[in-house]
């Protein structure tokens, strides 16, 4: 998927862009398209990047990767001031990550965010590309 900022996110094909943001790989926690749809529900801005996707990436370095492509796309919107953030992380089979770091690394990241934050995450297993990592958020809800 490729990044994209949204302007009147409220008005577009929700279930389109799910179909582009979704895997069709197994997950061990899948992004229901009732959860996307509500993420970007009532909002007037979304930003849609993803981070690195190359072998031996870590996690904290994908994120880093999709903070900065957000941060370079949403042109002086202030993206710490989101209301709703969707992460996707995709994982290839031979990648080693625990679930214990995954909430360490998403707790790291809500405290960036400046308000209250409703944060949905589903992590995904890339068969083809066993040692891809790859995060890719949905954020919504800034000025």
């Amino acid at each position: 998927m490729e990044d994209r900022f949204i302007c009147n996110a409220a008005n577009l094909d929700a279930r389109e862009i799910y179909h582009e943001f979704k895997c069709d790989t197994p997950s061990f926690m899948p992004i229901l398209e009732s959860d996307f749809i509500n993420t970007l529900k009532g909002m007037s801005n979304a930003l849609i990047v993803s981070g690195t996707k190359s072998d031996n990436t870590s996690l904290e370095t994908a994120l880093v990767d999709a903070i900065s492509r957000a941060i370079h796309l949403a042109e002086g919107h202030d993206i710490f001031g989101s209301s709703r953030l969707l992460i996707k992380i995709d994982l290839g089979p031979g990648r080693d990550v625990t679930l214990g770091q995954i909430k360490d690394l998403l707790a790291d990241l809500v405290d960036k965010f400046h308000k209250p934050l409703d944060v949905i995450w589903g992590t995904y297993f890339n068969y083809q590309e066993p040692d891809i990592t790859s995060i890719t958020l949905l954020l919504t809800g800034f000025e």
